[in-house]
């Protein structure tokens, strides 16, 4: 949904702040950014942090690109076009065909469930090419169709494939942080 759980947002922050402080490229992806609460967050956390002298609250001033994607046109606000420096109408698949920008931290909160297995490996190798970190946080599966009129809120991946994706993640990725909960996973991952 375009929204998630508003206690998993200090977890995920816990995980993704560190990382986006500490990037050499300081362009981020947030991909299925749905009502843009993680590109408000990230803006507001990683431009306005502890040191007067450093807070960048001009967009002029801002030192972080921050592009979202989105597939359902529907969710996008003017908010995002205040918040992201881009703000992409694709399905992520589509946007890494033609994408030319290298990011420094891709994340997917509450995405992945929306692909296959097979589509979730594909996506992951893709961003592997254009990001060096991507984090991604996945509920447990639950059941859930068609939301809002959104086809793409459906969620694909049954539990088994849930399973062995992130054992293939675990197996396969340079995993810098991990927290594989028994009602929802966070990964980032070092390319």
């Amino acid at each position: 949904m375009p929204s998630s759980k508003y206690s998993y947002i200090p977890k995920n922050l816990d995980m993704i702040l560190p990382v986006a402080r500490k990037l050499d490229n300081q362009a981020i992806l947030d991909i299925g950014c749905g009502y843009g609460k993680y590109g408000f967050l990230l803006r507001e956390y990683l431009e306005m942090d502890e040191s007067p002298q450093t807070q960048r609250f001009r967009r002029s001033d801002w030192k972080y690109r921050l592009d979202g994607v989105e597939a359902f046109s529907q969710y996008i606000t003017g908010a995002h076009y205040i918040i992201y420096n881009r703000v992409i109408e694709d399905p992520i698949s589509i946007y890494l065909e033609y994408c030319e920008q290298k990011y420094g931290l891709a994340i997917m909160i509450d995405v992945m469930e929306h692909f296959d297995k097979v589509e979730a490996c594909s996506v992951l190798r893709s961003l592997s090419g254009k990001s060096d970190y991507v984090f991604f946080s996945m509920p447990t599966v639950l059941e859930q169709g068609t939301v809002f009129g959104n086809k793409l809120e459906a969620h694909r991946m049954i539990k088994q494939d849930q399973i062995e994706f992130l054992d293939y993640v675990h197996s396969d990725y340079n995993i810098i942080a991990s927290d594989r909960g028994k009602y929802y996973n966070r990964t980032m991952i070092k390319f």
